[in-house]
């Protein structure tokens, strides 16, 4: 980000650097992306948040990061599953409890 990239360039899914992040468990990259972006509630072709990616994957520290710092965690994506029904769907029980 200090050359100049740019944190809200969507790729072929209208995925961006905070959803991929979230998608690997990457924390310390949500954590500085999360400094540069007001987009944490931005969803992808599928309607899915950085959240949904967060929770279905079980990356819960980055579940716990996105929701202190504002994400929507009752945010249906397009095939209306919030954040603790991809939880749910991928049972992790501490995923669950996090989003509790």
């Amino acid at each position: 980000m200090d050359h100049g990239a740019n944190v809200n360039e969507d790729d072929d899914y209208s995925r961006r650097p905070l959803q991929l992040a979230s998608i690997w468990g990457e924390l310390k990259s949500l954590e500085i992306l999360l400094h540069d972006t007001e987009l944490i509630d931005d969803d992808d072709n599928f309607g899915n948040t950085s959240l949904h990616f967060a929770a279905s994957y079980g990356h819960v520290k980055c579940v716990d990061l996105l929701i202190n710092k504002g994400a929507d965690i009752c945010r249906t994506n397009k095939a209306g599953r919030t954040p603790m029904h991809e939880a749910a769907w991928h049972f992790s029980r501490g995923r669950l409890y996090t989003l509790l």
